[in-house]
């Protein structure tokens, strides 16, 4: 599984893809917030993930591409 991370000024999209064929498998949105830490931000999208369903030892790439300097 890959996941993909859009961080924009306002909110991050998270999404996850299926290795074999590219099909968004999941897909969430959280608040960009300059003051988090990364510990904040990890903690956050591997509780939402795992209510989704998603299995986080099953990613094994990942792409991010951010507006936001300090994030």
């Amino acid at each position: 599984m890959i996941i993909a991370v859009n961080i924009g000024n306002t909110r991050i999209s998270i999404g996850f893809f299926e290795d074999c064929f590219p099909v968004l498998k999941h897909r969430f949105e959280i608040s960009s917030v300059t003051d988090r830490t990364v510990d904040e931000y990890y903690s956050t999208i591997c509780i939402i993930a795992r209510e989704l369903g998603v299995d986080m030892s099953a990613v094994n790439g990942g792409v991010v591409s951010s507006v936001v300097p300090r994030l």
